[in-house]
């Protein structure tokens, strides 16, 4: 019985097993890809079989419903797929093919990525396709409502899906359409979803569908007890709550209602994005993702909740590169009222809002203690900092703590 335990789980794992089975991050510089895996471990996992079954490790001894989810959205160039930590995911989502009006898939340089699936499976991490995306200037969501609205259209975007994750060994696909509106979007997405489903080859491991959905107000355009049957889970955007389109200065993710914030303090939030789609909207909690962002934004104020006097320079602005504002004189300061950090600077207007270690260890221990499924974060390139994913490893440890 001994010789059919792994002592290197694979998927998501606690902070002993990752240190344990993979010793030696990949560095930015070095470009070597993590496969070493210590089998002579197992001596050690018998050992310690009284303090293992209080883990909960995916895929492994999670007995009760459905396995954690701790996934990463990978998009930008700049992190090579043999750069990726992919000991702390469960599951990456390639970002982003286009659809043509026609329902064309229209492939990248960089997507699909053969390397990518490959370095992921042998972590044992599945890797889905996504397809859609926010860039307004690709036009995805309008691209998308008139292929889900066109029969020949949809088949044509199924078929191309479906062939892209038969050629290239993908896990499943992501659907990002932001957003549908109304009736007829409503129930066009369900048909989208329902025909992809049943589309999907049979494999040993079913293929996964997952769809990106708002946080708050959805515009009626997401029939979730029709979807929920064939969607595997829902990653929520919690985040983008405030930014360059706001009325005032906001936090891009407060885990918490803000009452300072009157105008929209108390929806926009990551604690009532979740439950909106837990009480109102019916979904099982354990297909609810909480989303984490890389990334922060800032405006040019005076205060927070205050009038917006102009653009700022950090509209968006990775995590990196907030990592590194404050080598150059930028103070953090907590926001107790909000559960999140922002940056500030003497002289400066600019107020810069975002997540770091600690306000990600508080989110994924409400989402861990909420019943939630797990975890998002978009787009880890963001966060790869000093050669390590520094929010999605504090995010990955808190959620898996007991």
């Amino acid at each position: 019985m001994m010789d059919s335990i792994d002592p290197c789980p694979t998927t998501a794992y606690p902070e002993a097993f990752n240190r344990l089975c993979f010793p030696a991050r990949p560095s930015y510089d070095s470009g070597m890809a993590v496969k070493v895996r210590f089998h002579t471990l197992r001596l050690f996992v018998a050992l310690s079989l009284p303090w293992l079954s209080i883990l909960s490790l995916s895929g492994v001894l999670e007995a009760d419903g459905p396995s954690p989810v701790i996934l990463g959205y990978y998009e930008s160039p700049d992190l090579k797929p043999s750069q990726i930590w992919y000991g702390y995911f469960t599951h990456l989502i390639h970002a982003a093919l286009n659809a043509a009006p026609d329902g064309h898939i229209v492939t990248k340089k960089t997507i699909p990525d053969p390397e990518l699936v490959r370095l992921a499976h042998e972590a044992g991490v599945q890797v889905l396709l996504s397809v859609g995306g926010g860039n307004k200037g690709e036009n995805q969501g309008k691209i998308l409502r008139r292929v889900a609205k066109n029969p020949q259209s949809l088949d044509r975007f199924v078929r191309g899906l479906v062939a892209l994750l038969n050629r290239y060994g993908y896990d499943g696909v992501d659907i990002d359409w932001e957003t549908p509106e109304g009736k007829a979007d409503r129930a066009n997405l369900v048909k989208m979803v329902k025909k992809l489903r049943q589309a999907f080859p049979k494999r040993e491991t079913p293929l996964l569908l997952a769809l990106a959905v708002p946080a708050g107000d959805d515009k009626d355009g997401f029939d979730a007890p029709a979807l929920a049957p064939y969607v595997d889970f829902f990653d929520v955007m919690t985040y983008d709550f405030h930014g360059p389109w706001s009325s005032h200065a906001g936090h891009n993710a407060p885990q918490t209602p803000v009452a300072m914030d009157k105008e929209d303090g108390v929806a926009l939030n990551v604690q009532t994005g979740m439950d909106y789609w837990w009480q109102i909207k019916k979904v099982p909690k354990n297909q609810l993702v909480l989303g984490i962002p890389c990334y922060g934004r800032g405006f040019v104020t005076e205060s927070w909740y205050g009038p917006i006097k102009g653009k700022s320079r950090y509209e968006y602005i990775e995590y990196k590169d907030i990592v590194a504002l404050q080598k150059d004189g930028w103070q953090k300061q907590w926001d107790d009222k909000a559960g999140v950090p922002f940056l500030y600077k003497a002289g400066v207007q600019d107020l810069i809002s975002f997540d770091d270690e600690n306000s990600v260890r508080q989110k994924a221990g409400w989402a861990r203690d909420r019943g939630y499924r797990g975890l998002f974060f978009y787009e880890i390139p963001g966060d790869f900092v000093d050669g390590d994913n520094k929010l999605v490893s504090a995010g990955r440890d808190e959620f898996f703590r007991r």
